[in-house]
């Protein structure tokens, strides 16, 4: 029996993991840029900042941006963002409540504010 077929036990599995493992990989890019414009027309800064953006491997899972260095940075330059703007704080779930779930959302900004 398969997940979409779906148990009674299978689906309270499913239900306990974290969001970021239930809803899986994301496709970032379904039709890369290189495949579709053409960048001879363009000045030597701008073909470089197309080819900038398009070499950047951006994660598809969580697991796959811990292994990055670079991304990992990057995830912890947000956590103290988040701290030092007091955005939210950690405190203990009461038992009677559900927690509140978020999701990395990995991209590249191109410009300062984002």
């Amino acid at each position: 029996m398969g997940i979409l077929e779906g148990s009674n036990r299978e689906v309270s599995i499913i239900k306990g993991l974290p969001i970021v493992l239930r809803k899986g990989k994301r496709l970032c890019v379904e039709y890369p840029i290189s495949q579709y414009v053409c960048t001879d027309n363009l000045s030597n800064i701008h073909q470089i900042f197309v080819g900038t953006i398009v070499a950047i491997k951006i994660p598809t899972s969580i697991q796959e941006a811990m292994r990055s260095e670079h991304w990992t940075q990057a995830m912890k330059e947000g956590m103290d963002a988040l701290k030092r703007n007091l955005t939210w704080m950690i405190v203990y779930k009461p038992r009677d409540k559900n927690a509140m779930w978020c999701r990395w959302i990995f991209t590249v900004k191109d410009k300062e504010m984002g």
